[in-house]
This record gives structure tokens, C-alpha cells and sequence, in this order.
């Protein structure tokens, strides 16, 4: 029996991210800009931040790193870094329309992702 729902995740199936290229943009944002283990450390404190599971928003996040790292406290280029890891995946693309063309849909699409409204 052919599945009625299919449910996809955002980050990494359907939109690449690179979340090392995250990482250094964010230590660009700082004055340890050129230090390598800044980008490592600014890592561990989003990870470690509770902004994958909803417990802290991008905002909170974004206050916190402003006053760990002396980061920039500009929120439009925050928000523009923050936000740009992600790269179109043309092939997935072409599998979600053929999913969701009229001849395909015996069966229902849905995004189920951990991503936050700025992303």
C-alpha cells in the first residue's frame, strides 16, 4: 500500500545548510573575527542555546552572542547571517513538484522542520 503522507524536514533534505559557513559568519560579527575558535565556541553556544527546540528565540539567541562575544549588536546583519548557510537543492526541488503534481497526489506533503520564522 502506496503511503498517504509523506513528511519532510527542511535543513539539509530539502535546502542544503552548511552550518560551518554559519559558524564564521557569525564570528565575523565580532571583534575575534579572525580567531579560529571563535566560530567554534559561537557552535557550541548556539547548540547549546535551546534554539533548535523552541525554548529560546532567534532574538534571545542573538542578545546572548552580543553579550558573550561582544558580537554586533546589529540585528538586520545578525538576521542576515544567521540566515545564510542555506543553498537551494535543485534536484530536491524537482522531487518535491513531481510529489506534489496533480498526477502524484494519491498521497499528502507536509514539512515537519526545527527551523525558527527567521530562516
Amino acid at each position: 500500500m502506496p503511503p498517504k503522507l509523506l513528511i519532510f524536514d527542511l535543513g539539509g533534505v530539502i535546502v542544503g545548510h552548511d552550518n560551518d559557513l554559519l559558524w564564521s559568519r557569525l564570528a565575523g560579527l565580532t571583534p575575534h573575527a579572525n580567531a579560529a575558535p571563535t566560530a567554534v565556541t559561537i557552535a557550541g553556544a548556539v547548540r547549546g542555546s535551546g534554539i533548535g527546540d523552541g525554548r529560546v528565540s532567534v532574538q534571545e539567541l542573538h542578545r546572548s552572542l552580543v553579550d558573550q562575544f561582544q558580537m554586533d549588536d546589529d540585528w538586520e546583519r545578525f538576521a542576515a547571517a544567521w540566515s545564510s548557510h542555506f543553498s537551494p537543492m535543485p534536484a530536491m526541488e524537482r522531487v518535491i513538484a513531481r510529489l506534489a503534481s496533480a498526477e502524484e497526489a494519491a498521497h499528502r506533503l507536509r514539512l515537519l522542520s526545527n527551523t525558527n520564522a527567521e530562516h
